[in-house]
């Protein structure tokens, strides 16, 4: 290798010298002439329909120059993967943290007073707050007008819903004879693991800074994906494409969290009514409340072996926990095809569900916080399994005496 240039020799990284010396720009870091400071009235409560939104007191603060609710933006939905949101929240709210109205004053303090001052009535409504409340029969409806959803078909290929009910998501995937295969079983496991939630915890919060100059919109922001926040923002406002500019600054990590748009259509949006540049920063109470996490699940996993430890059948339920909004939904398809490991397996079925507008006390993504938990259960091919959903896969009772399996881990 001694002939080449560059491979398998040390070079500095092209950003190395600004991000260690301190001039890299992040969007934090943007400031323009005459910029405002935008603040997010968010809701209390997990699930409710919104009777009033009074701001009067907050637009007559001194210093506000503008407050906006649901009632002057575009009624237009948008979504990571289900175009499932709207910028504010009209007719409910669906999690603690769903945003109401938005303020932007000349100085920051002044924004946070103005968001004290915003007063809203609502009536409460039954929150579903974990998986099995959301597939309970007559389980109430976070999403009612599921059926009138687009997809994102930028990045979604496939959705299949069922309208209805709380399932935002479900798929199939499977090879081979499942029944036989647990069939010609000497041993079936049955586990269970439950994952939590995960905030990414990115040292920089998610920002963004706004600026309408009468005939383009220019976008600095902390985003992994630009091309997605431009089209976004083109469709929600009606504005070609052709006049918004979005400019990705340096990004203070994003771990896939700042794969969506986030803060980008508030700040946009009192950006168009000011014809000021507005600048909005989460705070990190609103990135664990608020913001993109992985995404919690259940997985159910019943393994046929036999005595020479060939596996002959694995059958996986993966139930996605994604919160109030559907944004998990494209790294939960990952399950289909990473789900049974590297292992060749002649027969297999896997199956995800994914259930949507699950009304939280503690974040937007995943209905619940949960400890981390595995449970196992290890029987002979006679016993029966504890889970409903893959009881069809159990083997008939052969009238054998049950033998010690595999110790339990």
């Amino acid at each position: 290798m001694k002939h080449f240039t560059v491979v398998g020799k040390p070079h500095p990284r092209l950003d190395g010298s600004d991000t260690v010396t301190g001039r890299a720009a992040y969007t934090v870091d943007v400031v323009l002439p005459s910029m405002l400071h935008a603040k997010l009235f968010r809701s209390s409560v997990a699930h409710a329909r919104i009777r009033r939104v009074d701001t009067s007191r907050a637009c007559s603060l001194p210093g506000v120059a503008a407050v906006l609710t649901a009632d002057d933006v575009p009624r237009k939905r948008f979504g990571f993967s289900v175009q499932d949101e709207q910028i504010f929240a009209g007719d409910k709210v669906r999690y603690i943290g769903d945003v109401i109205a938005a303020v932007a004053a000349v100085e920051d303090e002044v924004a946070e007073q103005a968001i004290g001052l915003i007063a809203w009535d609502y009536e409460d409504l039954p929150a579903v707050l974990t998986p099995d409340d959301a597939l309970r029969e007559n389980a109430p409806l976070v999403h009612d007008e599921l059926d009138s959803y687009r997809m994102n078909s930028v990045l979604a290929r496939d959705w299949h819903p069922v309208f209805g009910t709380n399932i935002a998501h479900q798929a199939i995937f499977s090879k081979g004879d499942i029944d036989r295969g647990f069939a010609e079983a000497n041993e079936i496991f049955d586990d269970t693991f439950r994952a939590q939630q995960v905030q990414h915890c990115s040292l920089e919060p998610h920002a963004v800074v706004a600026d309408w100059n009468g005939e383009r919109l220019t976008i600095w922001t902390s985003t992994q994906k630009v091309f997605l926040v431009r089209s976004g923002l083109a469709d929600l406002f009606g504005l070609p494409e052709s006049q918004i500019r979005v400019i990705g600054t340096k990004i203070g990590a994003g771990f896939g969290g700042k794969n969506a748009m986030r803060l980008e259509p508030y700040a946009a949006a009192l950006a168009l009514k000011t014809g000021k540049p507005v600048r909005l920063v989460n705070s990190r109470a609103e990135e664990f409340a608020a913001a993109a996490g992985s995404v919690p699940a259940t997985v159910r996993v019943r393994t046929g072996v036999k005595k020479d430890g060939t596996i002959t059948a694995r059958a996986m339920e993966f139930t996605w926990d994604t919160g109030a909004y559907a944004e998990g939904l494209p790294g939960s398809n990952r399950a289909l095809k990473d789900g049974v490991g590297p292992y060749k397996i002649s027969n297999i079925r896997v199956a995800r569900l994914s259930l949507s507008g699950l009304g939280n006390s503690r974040s937007r993504v995943g209905g619940r916080i949960t400890d981390g938990h595995h449970r196992r259960k290890a029987r002979h091919r006679s016993g029966e399994t504890s889970s409903k959903k893959l009881s069809r896969y159990r083997r008939p009772n052969s009238g054998r005496r049950p033998r010690r399996s595999y110790r339990a881990a």
